[in-house]
């Protein structure tokens, strides 16, 4: 393989190696104990819908650190468009597989992980939802559009604004203060019961499928 096709493999590698540690971080595949059912499951999404999520860290001393994923959902598979420092990277859900891959790049890095719909959701929120279970009902308040009821934790600082209207049951926005730095995850453009093809959820044409494997240090191989 061309250098420059094993320096894509090995980018692509690395991605799939932060997914599938993040999901043993956030504790995806087995029960979740934080948020009530509607607040992070895939029963609190209509069957389809589209939403961006904003996230930024700002971490004391340092520099402001942000993320925007672009989400497509539609039964259970799913979409997602990520754009970190000016880099998009594509990641599709799907029968418990994760595939990973640039915009128009036919290289596709495919991952098994356990979990499911429920799990990806709790992934893309960062697993801040948990603080459902420890926050209290402060108030209600529109955001981005959507009625939300909010939720504070006042131990860990953290704000949750849970959507309360059907097909978008799921957290609009969260913000967490401490010691360390602030952090804002924010949900916009949201859209529920839309037309989604099913190209969107379709690997490139002509794709080029590398299986990834992950062992217990991250070493990654073919």
């Amino acid at each position: 393989m061309p250098r420059a096709g094993r320096t894509a493999v090995r980018a692509l590698h690395g991605r799939v190696a932060w997914l599938v540690a993040a999901a043993a971080a956030w504790g995806l595949g087995g029960a979740h104990a934080g948020a009530p059912e509607a607040g992070s499951t895939r029963a609190g999404l209509a069957r389809t819908a589209s939403f961006t999520v904003t996230s930024v860290a700002q971490p004391k001393g340092k520099s402001k650190v942000s993320q925007v994923t672009r989400v497509e959902v539609k039964g259970n598979k799913a979409r997602t468009e990520t754009v970190v420092a000016g880099v998009s990277t594509v990641t599709l859900i799907e029968d418990k597989a994760i595939y990973v891959f640039n915009p128009g790049s036919k290289l596709v890095t495919k991952q098994q992980a356990e979990g499911d719909m429920d799990a990806f959701l709790r992934r893309l929120y960062e697993g801040k939802d948990r603080f459902l279970k420890t926050a209290k009902k402060v108030g209600t308040e529109s955001i981005s559009g959507q009625p939300t009821d909010v939720y504070r934790d006042e131990a860990a600082g953290v704000l949750i604004y849970l959507g309360t209207k059907p097909g978008f049951r799921l957290p609009v926005k969260i913000t967490k203060d401490g010691d360390s730095g602030s952090e804002t995850l924010l949900v916009t453009d949201i859209k529920t019961n839309i037309t989604l093809p099913d190209a969107r959820f379709a690997l490139p044409q002509g794709a080029q499928v590398i299986e990834a494997r992950v062992g217990p240090e991250g070493d990654k191989g073919q």
